[in-house]
């Protein structure tokens, strides 16, 4: 009964690591200094991927959000505002 919330918080931990240590933050000190960009230059990058990995994951979670609103409400006849 304990061990499903630890494996969960473990797993959490992992994945939160692995944000930490995704290879453009860590090597993004030797990027900017072959390329020859400055250090803002090389934040906008990242950012910019992470935010285009952002909205394709929000538009995919709604998308498949909405699909699934209604293939329940066809199935099981009712309404997603619960009326």
């Amino acid at each position: 009964m304990v061990r499903w919330p630890v494996d969960t918080i473990r797993t959490n931990t992992r994945g939160a690591e692995a944000v930490q240590n995704h290879p453009p933050l860590r090597f993004a000190n030797r990027i900017r200094m072959a390329l020859g960009a400055s250090r803002a230059d090389v934040l906008r990058l990242v950012a910019s991927r992470g935010a285009i990995i952002l909205l394709g994951g929000l538009a995919l979670g709604l998308a498949g959000a909405l699909a699934l609103t209604r293939t329940i409400s066809t199935l099981f006849e009712v309404k997603a505002t619960g009326r």
